[in-house]
């Protein structure tokens, strides 16, 4: 069976006990219906990170990143395969 991927790409300026945390996530190349894409994204400063697939009815289908990251810029392999 195929998975649907839904693929959103977000910019937020947070505010968590009024200091501005700007994280960045980018859009996934070479694009999201490759069966293998590369999901970027930037950090401000050591941070929890947590990237997770879900499928169309939002079933979790893998956690792909659940770690802590240095600031700055880092990117992940996702297979759907």
């Amino acid at each position: 069976s195929s998975s649907y991927i839904n693929y959103l790409t977000t910019a937020y300026p947070l505010k968590i006990n009024a200091i501005e945390i700007d994280f960045q996530l980018e859009q996934n190349y070479p694009n999201p219906f490759n069966p293998n894409t590369i999901i970027g994204f930037q950090l401000p400063k050591l941070s929890q990170v947590n990237i997770s697939i879900f499928d169309i009815r939002g079933r979790l289908i893998e956690i792909i990143v659940d770690d802590i990251y240095e600031s700055g810029i880092h990117s992940v392999n996702f297979n759907s395969e």
